[in-house]
Protein backbone atom coordinates (compact mmCIF):
# COMPACT_ATOMS: atom_id res chain seq x y z
CA UNK A 1 0.00 0.00 0.00
CA UNK A 2 1.32 3.43 -0.95
CA UNK A 3 1.60 5.95 1.87
CA UNK A 4 2.11 9.59 1.08
CA UNK A 5 4.83 11.14 3.27
CA UNK A 6 3.29 13.30 5.98
CA UNK A 7 4.35 16.97 5.84
CA UNK A 8 5.91 17.93 9.17
CA UNK A 9 6.29 21.28 10.88
CA UNK A 10 9.48 22.41 12.57
CA UNK A 11 10.03 25.50 14.68
CA UNK A 12 13.26 27.30 15.32
CA UNK A 13 13.08 30.49 17.34
CA UNK A 14 10.95 32.96 15.39
CA UNK A 15 10.31 30.68 12.40
CA UNK A 16 8.10 27.75 11.52
CA UNK A 17 8.66 25.65 8.40
CA UNK A 18 6.98 22.80 6.56
CA UNK A 19 9.08 19.81 5.48
CA UNK A 20 8.30 16.82 3.25
CA UNK A 21 10.82 14.03 2.69
CA UNK A 22 13.68 16.18 4.03
CA UNK A 23 12.83 19.12 1.76
CA UNK A 24 11.67 22.46 3.13
CA UNK A 25 8.59 23.68 1.26
CA UNK A 26 8.20 27.02 3.01
CA UNK A 27 9.18 29.00 6.10
CA UNK A 28 7.35 31.75 7.95
CA UNK A 29 9.02 34.23 10.25
CA UNK A 30 6.72 35.36 13.08
CA UNK A 31 7.31 39.00 12.05
CA UNK A 32 5.83 38.22 8.60
CA UNK A 33 2.47 37.00 9.96
CA UNK A 34 -0.23 39.48 8.96
CA UNK A 35 -3.40 37.70 10.05
CA UNK A 36 -4.50 34.38 11.55
CA UNK A 37 -8.07 33.11 11.28
CA UNK A 38 -9.47 29.95 12.82
CA UNK A 39 -12.80 28.52 11.73
CA UNK A 40 -14.88 25.38 11.54
CA UNK A 41 -15.78 23.37 8.43
CA UNK A 42 -18.94 21.28 8.72
CA UNK A 43 -18.27 17.86 7.17
CA UNK A 44 -21.78 16.60 8.04
CA UNK A 45 -20.73 13.78 10.39
CA UNK A 46 -17.94 15.77 12.02
CA UNK A 47 -16.40 19.22 12.11
CA UNK A 48 -12.86 20.12 11.13
CA UNK A 49 -11.16 23.12 12.72
CA UNK A 50 -8.92 24.97 10.27
CA UNK A 51 -6.36 27.73 10.63
CA UNK A 52 -5.44 30.18 7.85
CA UNK A 53 -2.17 32.06 8.23
CA UNK A 54 -1.64 35.10 5.98
CA UNK A 55 1.99 36.17 5.76
CA UNK A 56 4.54 38.06 3.72
CA UNK A 57 4.28 41.38 1.93
CA UNK A 58 0.72 42.77 2.30
CA UNK A 59 0.61 43.51 -1.43
CA UNK A 60 1.34 39.90 -2.39
CA UNK A 61 0.71 37.86 0.73
CA UNK A 62 0.64 34.08 0.89
CA UNK A 63 -1.89 31.97 2.75
CA UNK A 64 -1.39 28.53 4.26
CA UNK A 65 -4.21 26.48 5.75
CA UNK A 66 -3.86 23.82 8.43
CA UNK A 67 -6.38 21.30 9.70
CA UNK A 68 -6.63 20.19 13.30
CA UNK A 69 -6.04 16.68 11.91
CA UNK A 70 -2.43 17.55 11.05
CA UNK A 71 -0.13 15.73 13.49
CA UNK A 72 1.68 19.00 14.31
CA UNK A 73 -1.48 21.04 15.08
CA UNK A 74 -0.40 21.52 18.72
CA UNK A 75 3.08 22.67 17.65
CA UNK A 76 1.47 25.19 15.28
CA UNK A 77 -0.86 26.49 18.00
CA UNK A 78 2.03 26.82 20.48
CA UNK A 79 4.05 28.80 17.91
CA UNK A 80 1.12 31.08 17.07
CA UNK A 81 0.24 31.82 20.70
CA UNK A 82 3.49 33.74 21.09
CA UNK A 83 2.21 36.37 18.62
CA UNK A 84 1.43 39.54 20.58
CA UNK A 85 -2.30 39.79 21.17
CA UNK A 86 -3.08 36.26 19.91
CA UNK A 87 -6.59 35.32 21.11
CA UNK A 88 -6.15 32.13 23.11
CA UNK A 89 -9.91 31.98 23.82
CA UNK A 90 -10.76 31.20 20.20
CA UNK A 91 -12.17 27.69 20.88
CA UNK A 92 -15.17 29.19 22.69
CA UNK A 93 -16.05 31.26 19.62
CA UNK A 94 -15.29 28.67 16.94
CA UNK A 95 -16.70 25.40 18.25
CA UNK A 96 -20.27 26.55 18.96
CA UNK A 97 -22.87 26.99 17.63
CA UNK A 98 -22.99 23.91 15.40
CA UNK A 99 -23.38 24.10 11.61
CA UNK A 100 -21.81 27.57 11.45
CA UNK A 101 -18.30 28.40 10.21
CA UNK A 102 -17.64 30.85 13.07
CA UNK A 103 -14.58 32.33 11.34
CA UNK A 104 -12.61 34.16 14.02
CA UNK A 105 -9.63 36.50 13.62
CA UNK A 106 -7.26 35.41 16.38
CA UNK A 107 -4.37 37.64 15.35
CA UNK A 108 -4.09 40.80 13.29
CA UNK A 109 -0.69 42.42 12.83
CA UNK A 110 -0.50 46.12 13.61
CA UNK A 111 -0.56 48.28 10.51
CA UNK A 112 2.86 49.35 9.35
CA UNK A 113 3.30 53.07 8.74
CA UNK A 114 4.14 52.58 5.02
CA UNK A 115 0.96 50.53 4.32
CA UNK A 116 -2.04 52.23 2.70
Amino acid sequence: MFRRPEPRLQTSGETISLWVKGRQLWQIDRREVLKVEIYKVDLITLDDIRCDIRFGDPASMSIVTFSEDHPDWKLLQDWLQILPGFDTNWPHRVVKPAFVENRTVVYQAPRRSHEP
